[in-house]
């Protein structure tokens, strides 16, 4: 009996050693924005179901706002990149978050974004 008490308190434990225990993104790069054009990105997660995630402050970085969101699944988040960029350079911003902490223990992640903004190509 003894035996099968320790089997089982290994194989519940062995499923956080075996498992992925990392967030990643569907994408690490933003696309370019240009100057006076519209822009949107959603920044997205896959892997471990997310408990939160946030940027530091909500911010408005060249008329570009960064927003977290969740879209009625409250594990799956996402970070809504929008807006009309007016001065060309390169901003980042990081986004932060939690897992869910169930049998395994949650985790917290960073990952550090940048924006390039570029001006316009017009055509003679």
């Amino acid at each position: 009996m003894r035996f099968v008490i320790l089997l089982s308190i290994f194989f519940l434990n062995a499923c956080c050693a075996l498992s992925d225990m990392n967030v990643s993104f569907i994408s690490n790069i933003l696309p370019v924005a240009i100057i006076g054009e519209k822009y949107h990105a959603e920044i997205k997660t896959k892997g471990l179901p997310i408990s939160i995630m946030y940027v530091k402050i909500e911010q408005k970085i060249n008329g570009i706002k960064i927003v977290p969101s969740t879209n009625g699944d409250v594990s799956r988040w996402y970070v809504d990149v929008s807006g009309i960029p007016t001065k060309v350079g390169e901003y980042s911003f990081w986004v932060h978050g939690s897992t869910v902490g169930t049998q395994c223990p949650g985790i917290d992640f960073k990952q550090k974004f940048t924006l390039s903004v570029i001006k316009p190509k017009y055509n003679n």
